[in-house]
């Protein structure tokens, strides 16, 4: 096929794709979206997890690490996905972040 005639019918079924997204009353529901990034990057002298044969806390920064999050919300339902350069989060730490979440959500 001619790369003129690829393009024009590439272009034409978008087109006609577009169209059916657009004027379809169950595809015009808003999606809201947000991203965020945090240095989570522990100062030098920390004991890091993860090294078990190591024998002295951290004495240089090769990457820093960070944390991560993605929401995305629908208007009646939100959901995050939150990932961390970490080996783990300790369970109490991750029930609390549930807490704060369940909290803010009871106010707002």
């Amino acid at each position: 096929m001619k790369k003129p005639a690829f393009l024009k019918i590439t272009l034409l079924l978008s087109v006609i794709l577009l169209s059916g997204h657009i004027f379809c009353p169950a595809c015009q529901a808003a999606l809201k979206a947000g991203c965020a990034k945090v240095n989570i990057t522990p100062p030098i002298g920390i004991w890091l997890s993860g090294y078990s044969r190591r024998d002295r806390a951290s004495d240089d920064i090769v990457d820093e690490l960070y944390a991560r999050a993605m929401v995305l919300d629908d208007g009646q339902n939100t959901i995050a996905i939150v990932c961390n350069d970490l080996v783990g989060i300790p369970l109490g730490i991750t029930t609390e972040i549930r807490r704060i979440i369940q909290e803010k959500n009871r106010h707002s």
